[in-house]
Parts: C-alpha cells; sequence; structure tokens
C-alpha cells in the first residue's frame, strides 16, 4: 500500500466525515455537509498542486543540461505602458488640486486676454482721437486760408 501523504489523508477524513452526515434514515445537516464539501474541494485542489510539482521535478531530473537552460530561459515580454489613474482617495485629491489650478490658470489667462483686447482698443481710439484732430486743424488751416482768401478778393 502507497504512503499517503499529509493532504491525501485529511481528503480522506472529509469524505469520510461527509459519508457519515448523510445517513440513510434521518436528517442531513446541509450546514455542515457544504462546509466539509468547500473543505474537500480546497484539499483536492492542494493534492492536485502537490501532483503538479512532483511531475514537474521529474521532467526536471530527466532534462539534459541544454533542455534544462531552455526550460529557465526567460523570455523578454513587451512592456505595457498603462496610463490609467488609479481611484484612491490620494489620487482624487490630486486630481481636485489639479483641476482647481487648472481653472484658476484659465481664468487668469481669459483676464489677461481681455485686459489686451480693452488696451488695443483704448490705443485706436487714442489714434483715431489723434487723427481727427490734426484732420480738424488740417481743416481750420483751410478754412482760414478760404476766409482770408475772400477777404482779399472783396478788398
Amino acid at each position: 500500500m502507497p504512503v499517503l501523504s499529509k493532504n491525501q489523508k485529511r481528503l480522506r477524513a472529509v469524505n469520510k466525515e461527509i459519508r457519515q452526515s448523510k445517513p440513510k434514515d434521518g436528517s442531513w445537516n446541509m450546514a455542515k455537509i457544504e462546509r466539509l464539501e468547500k473543505e474537500r474541494k480546497i484539499i483536492m485542489n492542494l493534492i492536485h498542486e502537490e501532483i503538479q510539482k512532483e511531475k514537474e521535478k521529474e521532467t526536471f531530473k530527466n532534462m539534459t543540461g541544454d533542455q534544462a537552460i531552455e526550460f529557465f530561459k526567460v523570455e523578454p515580454m513587451e512592456k505595457q505602458v498603462n496610463h490609467s489613474i488609479p481611484n484612491t482617495p490620494h489620487t482624487r485629491r490630486l486630481r481636485k488640486k489639479v483641476l482647481i489650478n487648472l481653472h484658476d490658470h484659465m481664468l487668469s489667462e481669459m483676464m489677461n486676454q481681455q485686459l489686451r483686447i480693452r488696451m488695443n482698443i483704448m490705443t485706436q481710439l487714442k489714434e483715431n482721437l489723434d487723427k481727427e484732430k490734426d484732420n480738424e486743424v488740417c481743416n481750420k488751416d483751410s478754412e482760414y486760408d478760404e476766409v482770408t482768401e475772400i477777404n482779399e478778393v472783396n478788398k
């Protein structure tokens, strides 16, 4: 008879408890049975992992040197850049600060633009007034010249 591992012994004990919890006559304790079946699944997974490890050990023992190097050779994987921002309290606070600063910056830029526009309008108005004044002075001079010519002609 082969020697059983610790997990295999536990599995046999759990299976026995499950059989005993299901009597032919009487009521079944379903809560206990469900708990034992969950435990059985866990133990079966552990046994399956043990068997896999044993198989890997056997295959490694039977490998040649080149096969072992090839088995443990790590292939370079392409790095996947994840640009997503995790939704944690810290990042939410940072995001809030960034949005507030961005909003303030946009408001200040808008105000600067409005001031530049107003300054441009003011300079254009001043230039127009200066041109009008020059035109008025020229007109007055021309009117004065006309009046003097008329006076000379009348004399």
